[in-house]
């Protein structure tokens, strides 16, 4: 067993940065009204979905038809998708780009969120990530997002972590590790957000994709408290939940 922390290897990075470049790419190409939601090609998850049934499922990009491997590292790709009946695309647009709330939003993960700046639809924000479960683990990581309106009906979003530190001790969250002593709970997180204008209301999808040390074998963030599996995935569904709980369609007069 090894709880030896280490910073991700050149040939890693490579890979995640090979993936997150076709996975964009094929985003580019779907850049068109007809054909701009995942759902646009999966009809009985899109009649789910407007039937209030939100789903999470997991992405794999391809290269060549081949799988992607990130030595020493693990690649999660989760999309997540909901149906918001009666409210406008502005309106989920705005609560999605309130970063400095999303510890309000996001309290399952989020325990700290800040707007850095904001230049017309470019933002940069910071958010705190905390889970407890054998381990308390706290990160913090800072943002950069790019917003992209296509038309009235359909809006884009990039963002990507520019940095990611693991905090020293919850009591002092702006002390971070040195990258040498990061154990490897996250060292990239992409976040994609689609906002399509339909059938009376707006749909949601939330692609997020992450890079973390591999769990094949009993590593700190598996050992300890299971950040790597469990956290992607649950941030995502937590998303979703928050979208559902804060975002209402206007009371009738």
């Amino acid at each position: 067993m090894s709880l030896r922390a280490e910073e991700p290897k050149p040939e890693t990075i490579q890979a995640f940065d090979r993936y997150i470049q076709l996975t964009e790419a094929a985003f580019k190409e779907r850049m068109q009204p007809r054909n701009f939601l995942w759902l646009d090609k999966h009809d009985s998850e899109k009649s789910l979905v407007w039937l209030n049934q939100d789903q999470v499922v997991p992405q794999k990009t391809l290269d060549h038809g081949g799988e992607i491997q990130a030595p020493g590292g693990l690649i999660q790709d989760w999309l997540g998708v909901t149906f918001l009946t009666g409210v406008t695309i502005d309106t989920v647009r705005d609560v999605e780009q309130n970063y400095k709330d999303y510890k309000y939003y996001f309290k399952q993960e989020v325990i700290e969120s800040k707007e850095i700046k904001r230049e017309g639809d470019h933002w940069e924000y910071l958010l705190r990530f905390q889970r407890r479960q054998l381990k308390s683990v706290v990160l913090n990581a800072t943002f950069e997002a790019q917003w992209t309106k296509l038309d009235d009906s359909h809006v884009y979003a990039a963002s990507h972590a520019k940095h990611i530190g693991e905090v020293k001790s919850s009591s002092h969250p702006d002390e971070e590790l040195p990258a040498a002593s990061d154990h490897g709970y996250l060292w990239r997180l992409n976040t994609y957000w689609r906002l399509e204008q339909n059938d009376g209301g707006v749909y949601v999808e939330i692609e997020q994709i992450s890079l973390s040390r591999e769990t094949s074998r009993l590593t700190p963030a598996r050992y300890l408290n299971g950040f790597v599996e469990n956290f992607p995935k649950a941030f995502v569904e937590d998303m979703l939940a928050s979208f559902r709980q804060n975002i209402k369609p206007p009371k009738a007069h």
